[in-house]
């Protein structure tokens, strides 16, 4: 199974925005992992910094005890759909943007920043990883909090041209092949 383990041990800023596009593999309702970022991703009694994964055809964002799901509609087994996680720290609020709809919670906690950053992968238990079992693509990580606004104006645009120089993406990944 393919999964990307990034360089980014520690998110840039105070507020960042972690976004990919996926498509669901066979296994489309079974509890996937979208993307992970842990302090200690192989320990057994490790804090779980965020999650978003897809389970029972919703996506779901875990953030440290609070868990928020996007319920507004299905995510279809077939075609690309777009998941966004925004983090702001000036208000310690985490929003999950699935498709360009959102929910949002509140945190009573900063989210910490130290620990590996996943795609396509839960690490959290090195005896059974959880790899997603689909396509990712087009993997972005801001080192500010996107708005609503700002994502749905780029949902489905594609490859970011430009994107290389642009000082507020901290990590492009286009991963243009590869089953997970």
């Amino acid at each position: 199974s393919a999964y990307l383990r990034t360089s980014l041990t520690n998110l840039p800023g105070d507020s960042f925005t972690v976004e990919t596009y996926f498509q669901m593999g066979d296994n489309g309702g079974a509890n996937q992992t979208l993307f992970f970022k842990s302090a200690d991703a192989h320990s057994a009694t490790n804090q779980l910094d965020f999650k978003v994964a897809v389970a029972n055809g919703r996506v779901q964002a875990v953030v440290g005890t609070t868990t928020a799901t996007w319920v507004s509609s299905e995510i279809l087994n077939e075609g690309w759909n777009h998941v966004a996680l925004v983090y702001d720290e000036a208000i310690t609020n985490y929003t999950l943007l699935v498709n360009g709809g959102a929910t949002s919670n509140r945190l009573t906690r900063a989210i910490p920043s130290a620990g590996a950053l996943y795609f396509g992968l839960d690490a959290s238990n090195s005896n059974n990883p959880g790899y997603f079992s689909g396509y990712l693509d087009d993997i972005r990580v801001w080192n500010r909090a996107l708005t609503q606004a700002e994502i749905t104006s780029n949902l489905f645009v594609g490859f970011l041209h430009g994107a290389e120089t642009n000082t507020q993406l901290a990590a492009y990944y286009p991963v243009e092949d590869g089953v997970g």
